[in-house]
């Protein structure tokens, strides 16, 4: 049937049978950018034949598998502690059915994720983010996030460390700590903390990791701190805020002094903000 008869044309839909898209994907060259669309059309064929709800699960906030799939990270109840469940595979639980259990919705989940350890992170009367969280390219290490609001916000140079430190009413400032929890050894591996700032941590949008290169926005100071997370460890690289570059503040600071006439140059108090490395 032609278009011009006014018909809707005949689209004719891809097969649905596993074999033969197995074997497109074998002789199949696709482009880099449908390679991904391929690999999800092929799995709509997959159709599991069985489905248990309301399964019983530990007291405590699942978040997500690691990169290789191998782990479960969860936060507890009280969000201080940070939860790792091996994951047993597909099959855990198929010896459950065979056997027929009638207790299954109490054992399918011990039977899937075998608890690995459970260590407290949060520490200070602060409290784990429960959906902050970043993995490592090779699953070795978890970056979680802890706040807690600060007590005594009273002092300016706290509030504003640098000219460009925003005043929001809607913003409260909080004291900050990142930590690496090793998912191999179960131990906290090292922490990273910023004091009397403001960080959006739900769902990382104000964190970003590529590789090892961690990105942290405060949106307070409106800085971006830049991370190395080596083998656990934070390494400090630079802060772009107001300077891009280390020396940057020095020569800004030289030039300002001389400038500035009838000030000597150990007098600051013509600023009405200056950062904290200018007081140290």
């Amino acid at each position: 049937m032609s278009n011009n008869d006014g018909a809707i044309p005949f689209k004719r839909n891809p097969d649905q049978n596993i074999m033969l898209r197995l074997s497109a994907r074998q002789v199949h060259i696709d482009t880099p950018a449908q390679m991904f669309h391929r690999e999800r059309a092929f799995y709509q064929c997959l159709v599991p034949n069985h489905t248990e709800a309301n399964v019983q699960m530990p007291q405590c906030y699942l978040r997500k598998f690691t990169p290789d799939g191998k782990k479960l990270l969860a936060f507890s109840s009280n969000q201080r502690n940070v939860m790792v469940y091996d994951y047993a595979g597909a099959c855990a639980g198929q010896a459950l059915y065979l056997n027929g259990d009638e207790n299954v919705k109490a054992k399918l989940f011990d039977c899937f994720f075998k608890p690995t350890f459970s260590i407290l992170v949060a520490h200070n009367g602060e409290n784990l983010n429960r959906e902050c969280n970043l993995f490592t390219s090779e699953s070795r290490y978890a970056i979680v996030a802890s706040s807690a609001q600060v007590e005594d916000a009273n002092n300016m140079y706290d509030l504003f460390q640098n000219n460009e430190s925003i005043s929001n009413p809607r913003f409260f400032p909080e004291n900050y700590t990142f930590y690496t929890v090793g998912l191999m050894s179960g131990m906290v591996k090292d922490f990273y903390a910023l004091k009397c700032d403001k960080i959006i941590l739900s769902h990382n949008q104000g964190l970003s990791l590529c590789n090892k290169i961690l990105a942290v926005f405060s949106v307070q100071n409106q800085t971006i701190h830049l991370l190395r997370v080596e083998d656990g460890i934070f390494i400090h690289l630079q802060d772009i805020g107001r300077f891009c570059y280390p020396d940057d503040g020095i020569m800004h600071l030289q030039n300002q002094t001389l400038d500035v006439v009838g000030i000597e140059s150990t007098d600051y108090s013509h600023q009405p903000f200056f950062e904290k490395w200018y007081c140290t």
